[in-house]
């Protein structure tokens, strides 16, 4: 078992210097995307798309978790409101699938 001692840790910048790089492109883009005019839709759209493919969304989390105390309550608030969409996604298809039909009642009737 390794012990996690100040000499074995990696500085700051070695460890999320490509998410600090990785921010600041995503918001250099989309100052470059304002100062072209680019509608506010597809610049949304664009960073909410780069930010899932690169995990930078992951990586801000991350980052903010390590500021002391408040830091992994901002995380929690803000990642609930996430699981109550994706669990509200998912009874909202169940409830459509039940009413199209796609239910099969051979599992339950008896084998003749």
């Amino acid at each position: 078992m390794t012990d996690n001692t100040e000499a074995e840790r990696k500085p700051f910048w070695q460890q999320y210097g490509k998410i600090v790089f990785l921010w600041g492109g995503i918001v250099a883009g989309i100052l470059v995307l304002l100062a072209f005019g680019v509608p506010k839709e597809i610049i949304a759209i664009l960073t909410i798309v780069l930010g899932l493919f690169t995990k930078a969304f992951a990586g801000l989390g991350a980052v903010v978790t390590l500021i002391p105390v408040v830091g992994p309550l901002i995380v929690k608030v803000l990642a609930l409101p996430f699981f109550w969409l994706v669990n509200g996604l998912g009874y909202i298809v169940s409830v459509i699938a039940i009413k199209k039909g796609y239910t099969t009642r051979r599992w339950f009737a008896p084998a003749f």
